[in-house]
Parts: C-alpha cells; structure tokens; sequence
C-alpha cells in the first residue's frame, strides 16, 4: 500500500500562513470560498450571487493592481475543466496565473512574483526559514 497524499488543505494552510506572515508592502491576497462540497441550495445561492466557476485558490494583487492568480493541488493533481478554461482565458489577457502542488513550487511562484518581503530558503516539512 501507497501512503495517502497530503491533502490540498494542508497546502492552503500553509500558502496562507506565509502570505499572512510576509506579505509585501502594497500586495493583497484573499482566497475566494467557492471551493469545498456545497448542498443544492448554497451553491445556487452562491451563483446567483455571481460566483463563477474556475477562478484560481488564490487571489493576489500587486501594488500596481496586477492580477496574479495561484491555483493549489495535491500532488499529482490537475485543472479541471472550468479551470483550465479559467487559466486560458486569464494568460489571454496577460494576468498571471498558474498552479502548484507543493509549498516549495508555491514558494518559488510567490517569490518570482515578487509578493513576498522576505527571500526564503526551502522549505523544511512545509515551514518556511527567513534568509539571513
């Protein structure tokens, strides 16, 4: 028996953490609630309201109003098909967007988008070191 892949929760926590705790000046983040299971009436509540499938885990704005967008799966994950139409769509517009399945791959994405104060080195078992 293969051990069980990490959930992609653990990777939200964790991308989230870093986000909160080093943020550059100027950038903002959120993560749109559209994910998870949602009965019947939630989720057409949810898009009645204009919730669009696809959109990534991760929202990111740089100071100058840039959108970046990161999408997290599990290892061995894939887009599904909203998604990928999302990420087609946004690419065609010239918005950053792409997705990771692990801290490090996340790490490297934030730290290439210049949306972290800090330079990291890799991760130890998902927690992030400051560089000295």
């Amino acid at each position: 028996m293969r051990p069980a892949l990490p959930r992609e929760l653990n990777l939200h926590i964790q991308v989230a953490n870093l986000l909160t705790q080093y943020l550059a000046d100027g950038w903002e983040f959120t993560h749109p609630a559209s994910g998870e299971y949602r009965d019947k009436r939630t989720a057409a509540r949810l898009k009645r309201m204009g919730t669009k499938p696809g959109w990534p885990d991760l929202i990111l704005l740089s100071p100058t109003a840039v959108f970046h967008g990161l999408e997290l799966k599990r290892k061995g994950g894939s887009l599904s098909s909203a998604q990928r139409d999302f990420h087609r769509r946004a690419i065609g517009k010239g918005w950053n967007v792409t997705q990771a399945d692990s801290f490090d791959a996340a790490l490297a994405i934030l730290e290439r988008w210049g949306c972290l104060r800090v330079t990291l080195l890799k991760s130890y078992a998902g927690v992030p070191h400051a560089e000295a």
